[in-house]
């Protein structure tokens, strides 16, 4: 099963007098993909995503999730659909409510017919794989800082099972080491469940060393569906779209210019760019 974006085009309203997005083509798989999505802020990437989840519908063109297609106005239960491809806010704020943390966590599962105590076993689990600490379960989720509220907002859509995990901005307010956490479990998820991961991002270093694939987001266009090493080696995308490189690359960049390495494919990761300092890769 599928994400399908056929020649899909959205505005928020009609008087709008330009698409949010524009002739949209596009397919994600809901197994093995790991996928980020990047751009400028007003690119389009958070609507893309919320397309996916069928939380906006598009305005015009065919979206197919999971074999039900979604159509410019609701005909059809969405709830499947919806448990189907979890969606983590930017904003934590925008999915915390409940009384306590447990509660929140719990909210989802049980929102998609888990009984409580199969709720309460699927949110102790998610607790313990993100570190959440024990001492704050009970407490409101509206007192916590910007990081916990982020934790606690990805723990209630990972305890739901969803087969496809979106997540816009996720490293926002995490401090490295939250940050590193976070990720790693990501890619834990990917690689132990094949679930299809994509994430909304800035950082380049997260393009660079988590995704296998990167689609960029221009004016409501995609400008590119790739690898990150096509991205990252294509300078006249980058210049156009400007877009960063990430931190290893521009070490590699720095040694290169100075005569000290040669490569012809960039350097994405600290060990490919070992393997050329050790010239270990023969291009």
């Amino acid at each position: 099963m599928e994400i399908n974006f056929q020649h899909v085009s959205f505005k928020y309203d009609n008087k709008q007098n330009y698409d949010t997005l524009n002739d949209i083509n596009l397919t994600i798989s809901s197994k093995d993909e790991f996928i980020t999505i990047v751009g400028h802020t007003g690119s389009g990437k958070s609507t893309l995503v919320q397309l996916m989840n069928a939380l906006i519908f598009p305005s015009s063109g065919n979206l197919t999730l999971f074999g039900q297609k979604i159509k410019p106005k609701r005909n059809k239960p969405l709830k499947k659909i919806r448990q189907k491809v979890g969606l983590v806010f930017q904003f934590p704020e925008y999915q915390l409510f409940e009384e306590t943390v447990l509660k929140d966590i719990m909210f989802g599962p049980q929102n998609f017919g888990m009984s409580i105590d199969e709720a309460k076993e699927s949110a102790l689990n998610i607790i313990k794989e993100l570190n959440i600490s024990e001492e704050i379960l009970e407490r409101p989720p509206f007192n916590l800082s910007g990081g916990q509220k982020r934790k606690v907002a990805i723990a209630g859509i990972l305890a739901s099972n969803p087969e496809i995990l979106i997540l816009d901005e996720p490293t926002v307010g995490l401090d490295p080491r939250g940050r590193k956490e976070l990720l790693t479990l990501l890619k834990k998820i990917h690689e132990e469940t094949h679930k299809t991961i994509i994430i909304i991002t800035h950082d380049m270093n997260v393009v660079a060393n988590y995704s296998k694939r990167t689609i960029v987001l221009n004016q409501g266009n995609i400008v590119f569906d790739g690898t990150p090493k096509d991205l990252f080696n294509n300078k006249d995308c980058l210049k156009e779209f400007n877009l960063d490189l990430p931190y290893i690359s521009k070490v590699a960049e720095s040694l290169k210019e100075k005569g000290m390495i040669n490569y012809q494919s960039i350097p994405l990761n600290i060990i490919e760019l070992y393997n050329y300092i050790n010239g270990d890769n023969h291009e």
